[in-house]
């Protein structure tokens, strides 16, 4: 992996922290060195001699604690060091844990949601009429720009993909008989269909129509061979328009 331009600032900086603690524990090593050899001298030395112990193994305790966390210190075999190599998965597992039980649960996120009242905080900054217009002119320019960038081929597709297509899939048979069979449900469809289905044609006979033609529209058997078949046929209804011319 090529290091980039930040991890080189970061081992710089990392580099010369180093340097400086190291200057400084050598500085307080001195120091404790030559207070212990003066200390008879006065009562303030001592104060000093203290000072100087107290902040060099304060120096070797974080040195050794921050070292052990990654590496052996000076390769010595102490054990259970090097804890966050060996245990970063089991590590990465409770911190996630921990994070999900007591920031992510479902309680812990409803309440807070409850408490912040985003709508209603919502709903009061859109009162505001300058950011009522601020949205609507952002989401005019959002939905002008979603509009720029679709082609008609990708409407056109995901139109016949939202509906040509689906009303092609859905069967027709099965919803036209159940339109039926709802007509049908309480008889009346099925008697007015039956009457029209039998009703007998209407005669297109006058009076003044001739003998042959009555027997030709109004059925030979309905016109009796006497003169009385005008009377016969002047019973059924009269002749259309149409069928007088």
């Amino acid at each position: 992996m090529i290091p980039t331009a930040d991890d080189r600032t970061r081992a710089r900086e990392l580099t010369r922290m180093k340097r400086r603690a190291t200057g400084l524990f050598v500085a307080v090593t001195i120091a404790f060195v030559v207070t212990r050899v003066l200390e008879g001298d006065g009562d303030w030395i001592s104060y000093v001699r203290a000072a100087c112990e107290a902040a060099m193994v304060g120096a070797l305790a974080d040195w050794f604690a921050v070292t052990a966390l990654f590496r052996h210190p000076l390769g010595l075999p102490i054990p259970h060091p090097a804890i966050i190599p060996e245990r970063k998965d089991q590590l990465g597992r409770n911190l996630a844990e921990f994070v999900e039980q007591n920031f992510l649960s479902t309680e812990v996120v409803t309440e807070k949601l409850r408490t912040m009242s985003v709508s209603a905080r919502a709903g009061r900054w859109l009162e505001e009429p300058a950011n009522a217009d601020r949205v609507s002119e952002q989401v005019g320019a959002l939905l002008r720009g979603v509009i720029d960038v679709l082609r008609d081929d990708d409407v056109q597709d995901a139109i016949e993909h939202a509906v040509v297509v689906r009303v092609q899939a859905t069967p027709l048979a099965p919803v036209a008989g159940r339109a039926l069979e709802m007509m049908t449900a309480d008889g009346r469809s099925r008697s007015t269909i039956a009457s029209s289905t039998s009703s007998s044609p209407r005669c297109t006979c006058s009076s003044t129509t001739s003998p042959r033609t009555r027997a030709t529209r109004c059925g030979a058997t309905s016109m009796p061979a006497s003169s009385g078949s005008s009377s016969s046929c002047a019973n059924r209804p009269p002749c259309s328009s149409a069928a007088r011319r």
